[in-house]
């Protein structure tokens, strides 16, 4: 939420001066989001105890020190790899790409994670983040056999609709939009296919463990 309204603020700045947000959208979508931040870090500041921005800092360098599956074995028969920790692992990388892409790479390629074009595209690096965070604490349960816990499977069920809801809104435009109205993706016609592909198999994998049959 805090990058949204960072993204909303300096909007024509970084999106090549194609946004200009009307008055009354530009401040309920400050507000909105500003409220979404602060709620969510004083639940964290309330249910954590050592919060704070080295905790914080800890905690994203040892996580991108341990994107690797754990175990992870080249037999796809082993009993490590008997659980989806090595496509979830993968899909986290996939997903911290997707919000590299969207925050820091220049357009055109800035629009391909979301295939929302200019206006939407910086935006959409906070969502991947989101759901890189959410894929690699579904990874982690899967290392420690907990990915069957309702928790996870929840989780789980929520990346695979997010995904699956991307993919049905990618498809309409395709169907229902000129393309001629998409310009920049067309043009990077080979990445877009690649980060749609990363969301099929989200949907496969998470929604295999979210809606599938609870292991006991």
């Amino acid at each position: 939420s805090l990058w949204c309204v960072v993204s909303i603020l300096l909007a024509p700045t970084l999106t090549a001066g194609r946004t200009i947000y009307v008055q009354p959208l530009l401040g309920y979508a400050i507000c909105a989001h500003m409220f979404t931040a602060v709620h969510c870090l004083s639940v964290w500041a309330r249910t954590v105890p050592t919060c704070g921005p080295w905790r914080v800092l800890r905690g994203t360098l040892a996580s991108l020190f341990n994107l690797a599956p754990m175990g992870a074995s080249d037999d796809p028969d082993s009993p490590a790899n008997r659980d989806p920790r090595v496509e979830l692992s993968a899909l986290t990388v996939a997903f911290v790409g997707f919000t590299v892409i969207a925050i820091a790479a220049p357009f055109p390629l800035a629009t391909v994670p979301g295939f929302l074009g200019r206006r939407l595209s910086r935006n959409f690096g906070a969502w991947s983040l989101l759901s890189a965070v959410a894929l690699f604490t579904c990874k982690d349960a899967a290392e420690r056999g907990r990915l069957s816990a309702s928790t996870f499977r929840t989780l789980c069920r929520g990346l695979a609709l997010s995904s699956l809801s991307h993919l049905g809104v990618t498809a309409s435009k395709v169907l229902l939009d000129n393309p001629a109205l998409y310009p920049s993706a067309i043009s990077v016609a080979p990445v877009s296919a690649v980060t749609l592909a990363m969301h099929v198999l989200a949907v496969l994998v998470c929604g295999a463990k979210g809606f599938g049959k609870a292991a006991k």
